[in-house]
């Protein structure tokens, strides 16, 4: 009689099974899209994010659920990033790292460093790859590429990016994972001259930063 009664609950309640029962198992499950929950997940948040001055500089990515008004990776959780060194320009190890500490600084996430990859970039890449990083989300992927090898790379585009987010039945879209794509050849080229203004801009990705702050210290604005 109890086994009926489960069945017949399970039948007529198929949301409750999915959300409580298979979102539990699937991880564990035979080719699993998912990995096991819990990953170094800490009870608090791990970094905390400067107060918020009103800027309206910047826009909170949508989430597909109406009632959640944003998407964002885990507080709790650090962000590990790996980088394929292929065509990287010299002198750009210290480059990503400031980068990617100075986002940490302006959100609170914290990111681990796994090291190099082969993984190439892909329109359409596995947020879980265990045969390649273990059983945990796949780590933000940054690769300096060409426009021959990611097509949106093609013209005057110095890079692109995103992140992948998932949804747990019952639990918010977060974000897990993503991409970075810088364009090698066109980012150690000569940058052309803004008219009217007396340097010649950088002529690698290393002075990209020493580029911005001037420009943007000098132009006026429009």
């Amino acid at each position: 009689m109890l086994g009926i009664a489960l069945v017949v609950g399970l039948y007529f309640t198929p949301t409750l099974f999915e959300r409580y029962v298979m979102s539990a198992a699937r991880p564990y499950l035979p080719g699993s899209e998912v990995p096991p929950p819990g990953f170094e997940a800490a009870s608090a948040p791990l970094g905390i994010p400067p107060a918020a001055t009103g800027s309206t500089a910047y826009v909170l990515q949508e989430s597909p659920e109406p009632d959640q008004p944003f998407v964002a990776y885990d507080p709790c959780r650090p962000v590990h990033y790996v980088v394929r060194p292929d065509l990287a320009p010299p002198g750009t190890d210290q480059l990503v790292q400031e980068s990617v500490a100075a986002v940490s600084v302006a959100t609170g996430l914290q990111f681990v460093f796994d090291g190099p990859t082969t993984e190439a970039p892909s329109k359409d890449r596995e947020a879980y790859q265990p045969d390649r990083y273990g059983k945990k989300w796949a780590p933000i992927l940054i690769v300096w590429s060409t426009p021959e090898e990611a097509t949106e790379l093609a013209g005057k585009v110095a890079g692109t990016g995103g992140s992948s987010a998932i949804q747990v039945p019952g639990e918010p879209y977060v974000y897990v994972t993503g991409q970075v794509q810088l364009d090698a050849p066109g980012l150690t080229e000569p940058w052309p001259i803004p008219k009217g203004l007396p340097w010649s801009g950088p002529s690698s990705c290393t002075s990209w930063r020493t580029w911005w702050d001037w420009t943007t210290s000098t132009i006026p604005p429009s």
